[in-house]
């Protein structure tokens, strides 16, 4: 039986990034309306004007 921090380790292992949906950063605050966890970051998930380091 695995227990929370072996659960933990294997999102971890698994998961690089976290792609959210919502509005703009405002004083550290913003309105998430949705996330997903992806294992490697695709250039169309990018804010306008924002490119992946080559």
């Amino acid at each position: 039986m695995a227990t929370r921090c072996d659960h933990g380790v294997m999102i971890v292992d698994r998961f690089k990034f976290v792609v959210a949906d919502g509005t703009r950063f405002s004083h550290r605050r913003a309105t998430l309306n949705g996330f997903r966890l992806e294992m490697k970051l695709d250039p169309d998930d990018l804010p306008e004007g924002v490119e992946l380091p080559t």
